[in-house]
C-alpha cells in the first residue's frame, strides 16, 4: 500500500476552509511575547495567521511552507514553501534563524515530531528565540467517553479523531516532546483560554471550565498550546 498517496487522498477530502481558517487563539498566545523579526510557521495553509501578524506589526518578515496550502496575490507573506517540512528544514539558511517558530495543530500528522521539532529548533531557531505549539489533547473527557461507550476508535474528517494523525500525545507527551528538543516549557494550557467568550454555543469547553471551577481543565480541552524557549534563552 501507498502510505503517502492514501494521505493525500485524506488531505484532499477536507472540508472546503479546512486550510484556511483564522487561528485567533494562536494569535491571542502570540501577542505577549511579540513583536519577532522573523517569523515561520510550519503549515500555514493559506497564511491568514501570518498575514496577520504582518499587519499589527508583530512579525517583521515571515515564512511559511505547507503541501497543500495556497497563498493568495495580496499576502504579504515574504516566503512561501508548497512541500512538506522534511523537504524544506535542509533549503532554510542556518545563518537567517527564526525568532518565532509555530506549529499550530501540525505536529500530530508527521511521522517523527520529535525528529523534526528537535532538528528545526535546533538549527533554525534563533537564541532567544520561541516556539508556539497547538496540539491535540488525546486525554479529555469527551474523547475517552466516546471510545468507551461505542467501543470503537471510529476516524473521522478533523478533530482529535482525525485519519491524517500519525500521533497523539496528552500533556506530559507535550512537555517531553518539548524538552526533548532543547526547549524551557514556558507556558501550557488548554487552547479554549485563548478564544473569545462568545456564547455557549461558540465556546462551549470555557463555560465548562467555569462551572467546574477550572479544575480539571486538561480534561475538557481537545487541544493544547505550549509556548517553549531554547534552553537557557534569557527573556
Amino acid at each position: 500500500m501507498n502510505t503517502s498517496h492514501a494521505l493525500d487522498t485524506d488531505y484532499a477530502d477536507k472540508r472546503p476552509g479546512y486550510f484556511s481558517e483564522y487561528r485567533e487563539d494562536i494569535l491571542n498566545v502570540i501577542r505577549p511575547y511579540g513583536p519577532f523579526e522573523r517569523v515561520l510557521e510550519v503549515g500555514c495553509g493559506n497564511g491568514a495567521l501570518l498575514d496577520r501578524l504582518k499587519e499589527d506589526g508583530l512579525a517583521k518578515a515571515v515564512v511559511g511552507l505547507d503541501p497543500y496550502g495556497q497563498i493568495p496575490s495580496d499576502s504579504t507573506i515574504d516566503e512561501f514553501y508548497p512541500d512538506s517540512i522534511e523537504n524544506v528544514i535542509p533549503k532554510l539558511s542556518t545563518n537567517s534563524p527564526f525568532d518565532l517558530i509555530i506549529f499550530a495543530d501540525v505536529l500530530e500528522h508527521l511521522e517523527d515530531p520529535w525528529a523534526i521539532l528537535d532538528r528545526i529548533c535546533r538549527h533554525h531557531l534563533a537564541t532567544s528565540g520561541t516556539v508556539v505549539i497547538s496540539i491535540p489533547n488525546f486525554r479529555n473527557v469527551f474523547t475517552l467517553g466516546r471510545i468507551l461507550i461505542s467501543n470503537s476508535f471510529r476516524y473521522e474528517a478533523e478533530g482529535v479523531f482525525d485519519k491524517t494523525h500519525l500521533r497523539f500525545f496528552c500533556k506530559n507527551d507535550l512537555i517531553e516532546l518539548v524538552h526533548g528538543a532543547g526547549l524551557e516549557l514556558e507556558l501550557i494550557a488548554p487552547n479554549f483560554k485563548f478564544k473569545k467568550a462568545i456564547f455557549f454555543r461558540k465556546n462551549r469547553l470555557l463555560y465548562l471550565n467555569y462551572l467546574s471551577l477550572n479544575l480539571f481543565p486538561f480534561w475538557l480541552t481537545d487541544q493544547m498550546i505550549a509556548v517553549a524557549k531554547k534552553r537557557g534563552a534569557s527573556g
